[in-house]
């Protein structure tokens, strides 16, 4: 009988909870307090998710409009408030009212720049928008290729390539006129052509630009990597490059080629590693000597893990990984 009514006791205590509702959280003693059960999480107001920069830069301005009709006036306004010198800065275009960033087509469309029909068939929409400074703060943007030549073989990247490139030629007899809202915005307006069209090779990669007479200012395009890059001007283009390129062997005296070039193109960034900054894609006795003086600047990380005091003069495995850590963005 006894066990009969413990029995029915602790049937009473195990259902009586979910019964009578008893089963709340209890407090625990000594410990951190239960959070309640009704709260619900929230989204934040306001926040946009960001596409991620296509080039690794140090500083950042957002531009925060409620319709795209104001994307001209504003980027205007961040164009004469001045910007960080010596770099790329980012800046980005968010959409209050739609809740989202800007893309490339929204863009254009904003500051009513015409493209080919072609044009984002071969481009994606998300970009990255970049002003260079000091050089009255020129413009750049940079979008990934739909297609892009990293996936191809060798000979399927050079049909696209010229595919490409020959749309983009046809593109340069309006290209000009087609731009000419954000030349003035940029307080650029009647440029007058120095020359055609010409093409440039720089460490591998080949773009075309114009300049206007009297001006450090023009158009700069290429197909550079798997990005469309278009700039404002031969300098902001050729320091572009040289973040999208990369060293991907071993380089010693000797050695000639688009790596050596490269590796000529970033050591003269520094005068005290580079002083010479002659590129000619042969790697002389200059060329090791500036790698030394890099090895030198970067020992920590180069030499000393390796029971190294003076630099190689040798591009090795550690220097190549310093290297394009320093100048590959």
């Amino acid at each position: 009988i006894i066990l009969l009514i413990f029995s029915i006791i602790g049937a009473i205590l195990v259902f009586g909870f979910d019964i009578f509702g008893l089963n709340e959280t209890l407090p625990v003693p000594n410990g951190e307090p239960s959070p309640p059960t009704d709260q619900k999480p929230t989204d934040e107001p306001g926040s946009i998710s960001v596409p991620p920069s296509l080039l690794s830069v140090e500083n950042t301005s957002v531009i925060e409009i409620s319709s795209n009709e104001e994307i001209s006036a504003a980027l205007s306004s961040k164009l004469n408030s001045g910007l960080p010198e010596g770099s790329f800065s980012r800046i980005v275009i968010n959409n209050i009212d739609e809740e989202k960033t800007v893309n490339l087509e929204e863009f254009l469309e904003a500051l009513k720049i015409e493209t080919p029909e072609w044009f984002f068939q071969k481009v994606k929409t998300d970009f990255t928008l970049l002003t260079y400074a000091p050089q009255n703060n020129q413009i750049a943007f940079i979008t990934e290729l739909k297609e892009p030549f990293s996936l191809m073989n060798e000979r399927d990247e050079k049909k696209k390539r010229e595919e490409l490139e020959e749309l983009f030629l046809s593109w340069e007899k309006t290209i000009k006129g087609d731009f000419e809202p954000l030349f003035k915005i940029m307080g650029k307006e009647k440029l007058m052509a120095e020359h055609s069209f010409q093409s440039v090779t720089r460490s591998g990669q080949n773009y075309r630009y114009l300049t206007f007479y009297q001006e450090s200012f023009g158009i700069s395009y290429g197909l550079i990597k798997d990005y469309f890059i278009f700039t404002t001007s031969q300098k902001s283009m050729t320091e572009l490059i040289d973040h999208k390129v990369e060293i991907t062997k071993e380089l010693k005296k000797g050695d000639r080629g688009t790596e050596v070039e490269i590796l000529q193109n970033w050591l003269a960034k520094d005068i005290k590693i580079y002083p010479e900054g002659i590129v000619t894609g042969y790697y002389g006795s200059l060329s090791q000597i500036a790698v030394k003086r890099f090895q030198q600047k970067y020992s920590e990380e180069i030499l000393k893990p390796w029971g190294y005091v003076e630099g190689t003069g040798i591009v090795d495995e550690a220097t190549k990984k310093k290297l394009n850590e320093v100048y590959k963005r």
